[in-house]
């Protein structure tokens, strides 16, 4: 049994800093419309000191037409990438890195 507690508290206090981490998502707030994703990496880079990593000719085609309302950043990248070819990684909270699908 006291195996057992002990286990429970391990993974409990192993996950909270990654559970934490999410609390500190970036929230984003704007409306983007017909904006080319160099435009719009460039406003929330500047706005909310994010750094984007991707390759021009992934984006060059790319504009953004939407609206966010303290939508956090992993779900406003998933909006926007949903019907691309390219998907995302948040390596932390200020930065996202765009990959080929």
């Amino acid at each position: 049994m006291k195996l057992l507690i002990i286990s429970i508290l391990f993974i409990l206090f192993a996950f909270h800093p990654v559970l934490a981490q999410e609390n500190k998502e970036i929230k984003i707030s704007g409306e983007f419309r017909n904006v080319p994703f160099d435009g719009f990496a460039k406003e929330i880079g500047t706005k909310y000191n994010v750094r984007f990593f991707y390759r021009e000719e992934w984006v060059k085609s790319l504009t953004i037409s939407t609206t966010a309302d303290s939508l956090p950043l992993s779900k406003l990248m998933h909006n926007i990438l949903v019907s691309t070819t390219l998907d995302f990684v948040l390596t932390s909270p200020h930065t996202l890195v765009l990959l080929p699908d």
